[in-house]
């Protein structure tokens, strides 16, 4: 027979226990506090506890009267051993990530129910620290977006983890955490189905891509603005445009790292170039300020929260371009350079050969390093001229010193001024998504063709390149 029902605490006796450490009562006091028992003791008919000895020395410490309780009767005493025995060895307590998922779910609860709920009065609620309860909540959303973290033994070892894959983890629950409509657009860019602009999204349909393979004509591409391909092994967006018409395309919030290699207006021709390395593609001092001036301001937004921007240029920019990215609201710094043997000059005798080349980065908000350090000059050969398909061709040496610092694995990369690739290529090979453009298509096929031997992908994995069309 059993009967549930009040029982007075003081008439309930506790003996012969196998239980001698009763632990802490602090999370029980303060739950019985909030709900009251939500599972009754189990007592004999004799009222002899046989389990819930830390529910009745919590109830006793809150200066409780009574005590919900089972009664059982017909136990014998080696029934009453049994009892405790499987009460104590057969009861699974909360796993730490499960825990973890209960905090966050109380809080989004009270968030709902309402919107000035803070943190403090989550923490007030719970009866824990502030800073405990900030931690807890990070690794539940962590888990949410990455659940491998919920295998770990132990809470302090999935943190250590979610340490080593904290930008990954930030990264993947930025675009996640975007609008619906600005999730579904960021998509469809990254499937190489991008909208003009924002505004354009809801009512305009998305541009064909083109089917392509090497073969194909230039003139029929500069038919077409945008090429991506997504697949198991690699997903890029390299578009044939300006600048403005690809950011117009990106959400806030989604960018990882910006690399910016624009034309460096420093009067190429006169200073440095010969009669078979002129430069045909620089511009002027107006269009050099006019656009960097727009774009670092129109990136500012795009960047995810703690990011860097990467910026090559003529050292003769240095002082007004620290000047404009201040004024956005960047962090800056004193330059970099990058020394590489060789050079030019069209005049030896009178002109100091380049051998460098300068850069600056600028933060968003607190922005650090992944790396110790990071020194501002290196050294680093160029591109062999027999392996170079674009004049300015960066080595993938170069630009995995900066991924390894400055990196977000599993975000957006983006190179407004993509030339060659090879800054897309690298990143791909650093886990981001490369997304980048470029005014002409002349560089796109050789971008292509490389991006294949780096990443050892057959033309199956590219097959969203000649399959993707408006539905």
């Amino acid at each position: 027979m059993l009967e549930v029902r009040p029982v007075k605490l003081s008439d309930i006796t506790i003996s012969d226990r196998a239980r001698q450490e009763i632990g802490d009562l602090n999370s029980i006091k303060f739950s019985i506090d909030k709900v009251g028992v939500l599972m009754p003791i189990l007592l004999n008919d004799k009222l002899e506890l046989l389990d819930g000895e830390r529910r009745i020395r919590a109830c006793q410490e809150l200066e409780h009267e009574t005590i919900p309780a089972r009664i059982i009767s017909g136990i014998s005493p080696e029934d009453k051993l049994l009892i405790e025995r499987i009460a104590n060895t057969d009861r699974k307590d909360f796993i730490w990530a499960e825990e973890l998922e209960l905090k966050l779910r109380i809080h989004e609860y009270h968030v709902e129910q309402n919107p000035k709920w803070s943190y403090r009065d989550t923490c007030e609620f719970l009866g824990v620290s502030l800073g405990g309860l900030s931690t807890d909540l990070q690794m539940a959303l962590a888990i949410r977006t990455i659940p491998e973290l919920a295998k770990a033994k132990t809470k302090r070892q999935a943190y250590d983890t979610y340490k080593k894959l904290g930008q990954r983890v930030q990264a993947v629950q930025a675009m996640e955490s975007l609008p619906e409509d600005e999730r579904n657009r960021l998509q469809q860019m990254l499937d190489g189905k991008v909208p003009k602009s924002k505004d354009e999204a809801a009512s305009s349909d998305m541009p064909e891509v083109l089917a392509f393979d090497e073969d194909t004509d230039e003139a029929d591409i500069n038919e077409h603005d945008l090429y991506g391909a997504s697949g198991d092994k690699v997903q890029f967006v390299y578009q044939i445009c300006k600048w403005e018409k690809l950011l117009a395309s990106i959400p806030d919030k989604v960018i990882g790292l910006v690399e910016l290699d624009p034309p460096y207006a420093i009067d190429y021709n006169s200073l440095y170039a010969s009669d078979t390395n002129q430069n045909d593609e620089d511009w002027t001092l107006e269009e050099f300020q006019d656009n960097m001036s727009r774009l670092l301001d129109q990136l500012y937004p795009k960047l995810l929260d703690a990011s860097w921007i990467l910026c090559w240029t003529g050292y003769e920019h240095v002082e007004w371009l620290n000047g404009v990215a201040q004024d956005i609201g960047y962090g800056i710094q004193r330059p970099g350079f990058w020394f590489k043997p060789g050079g030019t000059a069209n005049s030896l005798k009178s002109n100091l050969i380049s051998n460098y080349e300068t850069y600056l980065l600028f933060r968003k908000g607190q922005a650090t390093f992944n790396t110790k350090s990071l020194k501002a000059g290196f050294e680093c050969e160029s591109v062999a001229a027999s392996r170079k398909y674009h004049q300015w061709q960066k080595p993938l040496e170069v630009y995995q010193r900066f991924l390894d610092a400055l990196g977000r694995s599993g975000s957006i990369f983006l190179s407004p001024f993509a030339g060659s690739g090879s800054s897309m290529i690298c990143a791909a090979l650093n886990d981001m998504i490369p997304v980048g453009c470029d005014k002409s298509s002349k560089y796109f096929f050789q971008f292509y063709k490389t991006l294949k031997e780096h990443l050892n992908v057959e033309q199956a994995d590219l097959s969203a390149l000649t399959s993707m069309d408006s539905d």
